[in-house]
């Protein structure tokens, strides 16, 4: 595997689990009956380190929007070299809480999508998607909308 596809794949992770991290929760009630809010978070993810065990790409990444730090989050991705698709598990940690989700690679384009599946604290029982676009060999645009 090449060190681009390499760095795809920690790139697109990071995104993801960047989005997932930048998941900040508030329910709002209605009167008629209970409802989730619906919010987007968009924000650059950049890799930390990176290291490909095999079909493996574990990543550690920091979450910036705003010129700031908001949160770091890791990335355990299972490589398919006849697919060129990674298979990621994501978990990111705020001071708000953590969260976790899944999502696809794609490593030709750099892009990526998939589901936030929960997490603890403020984003407990958070669910939504996420979509990531690789800009470089260490960063990745992500957003993500979810409802807590």
């Amino acid at each position: 595997m090449s060190a681009l596809t390499t760095s795809r794949i920690a790139r697109s992770a990071a995104v993801v689990a960047m989005a997932g991290g930048a998941v900040a929760g508030a329910v709002s009630l209605s009167a008629a009956a209970p409802a989730a809010a619906a919010h987007t978070l968009k924000f650059t993810t950049v890799q930390i380190p990176d290291e490909q065990l095999g079909y493996y790409d574990v990543a550690a990444n920091k979450e910036i929007s705003g010129g700031k730090t908001v949160g770091y989050d890791t990335t355990d991705c299972k490589i398919t070299i006849e697919t060129h698709l990674a298979k990621c598990v994501i978990a990111a940690s705020r001071a708000e809480g953590t969260f976790r989700g899944k999502v696809t690679l794609n490593l030709d384009s750099g892009a990526g999508s998939g589901t936030i599946t929960g997490g603890t604290r403020a984003f407990k029982g958070a669910t939504g998607t996420v979509t990531a676009k690789a800009v470089s060999n260490t960063k990745t645009l992500v957003t993500i909308t979810y409802h807590s």
